[in-house]
């Protein structure tokens, strides 16, 4: 699910779009010479960030849930062993 809504997040931001914003980020910073690929990285960032990042942080959230049920349930399986003199 993830993967579709950012997809689709991106979908809507096209490249032309993308390479608009990074010329004038460029511009912006008294064109410079070199490293196009910052204003380019910059522009993607600031087209796709509100819905991307939220993609993001709900996924670093479902992570770490998941990481915590299965912390628990290594907790009670090494308890359950211990107590059965497995271990």
């Amino acid at each position: 699910m993830l993967v579709r809504e950012t997809t689709k997040a991106m979908a809507q931001t096209t490249e032309s779009d993308i390479r608009t914003r990074a010329y004038h980020l460029w511009v912006q910073r008294g064109r410079p010479w070199g490293s196009p690929e910052a204003d380019w990285f910059a522009a993607e960032r600031e087209l796709g960030t509100e819905e991307e990042t939220a993609n993001v942080a709900s996924a670093v959230l479902a992570a770490k849930a998941v990481g915590s049920v299965l912390g628990s349930v290594a907790g009670i399986a090494s308890s359950l062993a211990e107590s059965l003199h497995l271990g």
